[in-house]
């Protein structure tokens, strides 16, 4: 695989030599017989490209590239020196030019000056192409780091808090203490082995969603003010993991679900035609808590990078305080 890229990368090279050599031949094939001229332009050739190669090869990366212009400047002028001084005194010039005229040698010296020239703008373009693409690689390693941070953050403030739940009911021997490590291992399993990846199936983050909400309701079992409502959802929807679990997180917050015998939250999650993802989570809010309870906090900034990330230019997220609830309507375009 490797040697295929390398010929790859060399065949733009050989492509514009072949080129180059044609129109030499072109040139001699008005003067001589096409059975003369093939072997003078490869002479020709040979001499350009030994003056573009000591320019790309040495002078460009030893040199330019290293900021030592006068060095470049003086090196170039007297590979150029050299290049005529072959061409005036040692009869190659009587070869390639059949006459040693001003205006043929300034014809010959413009030419391989082009030539230069074009091989400083291929040079250039391949520093730029690659300093591109490891900007971009960079770019990519750091949005990468990002994600796994933000995804991080999701596991050890609802690990912790399930925990203390789990050891106050192992303290009561509650019936509840079990089930509820049952529920937990599912949850990390999924946020282990599937929030590491890309995308995962639609229906896993909504039954993850759903364990989340059945291991809460076992803290509070005489609640059942939660409704979990699906539509359209099946095998062929695919999403980024974890970006909707910090919503629900939060309506139990807002909510003060656990200290409200009130208080109540409605979810639904629901595909509309193409693909359109649309979830709605609305929780109510006490008018007592209205002025403690802001809109905000590393859940809801954690969900809102996490959707700039992955779907930048395709998702809508609307967020509404009312007098007595929070309403979150969040719409994604999903890949068909």
């Amino acid at each position: 695989m490797k040697k295929t890229l390398q010929h790859v990368r060399w065949l733009d090279q050989v492509l514009f030599w072949l080129f180059v050599y044609l129109f030499i031949l072109n040139d001699y094939f008005h003067d001589t017989s096409l059975a003369e001229s093939w072997h003078w332009a490869l002479l020709e050739l040979s001499f350009h490209a030994t003056v573009v190669y000591t320019h790309y090869l040495v002078l460009l990366p030893k040199l330019l590239q290293a900021k030592h212009y006068l060095s470049y400047s003086l090196s170039l002028a007297g590979v150029f020196g050299v290049f005529t001084s072959l061409l005036v005194y040692s009869g190659l010039g009587e070869l390639l030019l059949l006459e040693v005229s001003a205006n043929n040698l300034i014809m010959m010296l413009l030419t391989t000056f082009l030539l230069v020239a074009f091989s400083y703008l291929y040079w250039y373009y391949k520093q730029w192409f690659v300093k591109t693409n490891e900007a971009l690689m960079l770019k990519s390693q750091q949005l990468e780091t990002e994600l796994q941070l933000l995804k991080s953050q999701i596991s050890p403030h609802f690990l912790f808090n399930t925990l203390n739940n789990i050891y106050s009911l192992c303290q009561q021997k509650h019936d509840h203490a079990a089930l509820m490590v049952t529920r937990l291992a599912v949850i990390l399993r999924y946020l282990i082995y599937d929030g590491a990846q890309a995308v995962v199936p639609l229906h896993k983050e909504v039954t993850m969603i759903d364990n989340y909400i059945q291991l809460q309701l076992l803290k509070k079992s005489e609640s059942q003010n939660i409704d979990l409502y699906t539509e359209g959802v099946d095998s062929r929807h695919q999403i980024a993991p974890l970006i909707l679990i910090n919503f629900v997180e939060n309506s139990f917050k807002h909510s003060n679900f656990f200290n409200d015998a009130n208080a109540w939250i409605k979810v639904s999650i629901c595909i509309e035609t193409e693909n359109k993802l649309v979830v709605e989570v609305i929780n109510s809010v006490t008018r007592s808590a209205l002025s403690k309870t802001k809109m905000s906090g590393i859940g809801l900034t954690n969900s809102k990078r996490q959707l700039a990330l992955h779907y930048p230019q395709a998702h809508e997220l609307k967020i509404v305080q009312h007098n007595d609830s929070f309403q979150v309507n969040l719409y994604i375009q999903l890949d068909s």
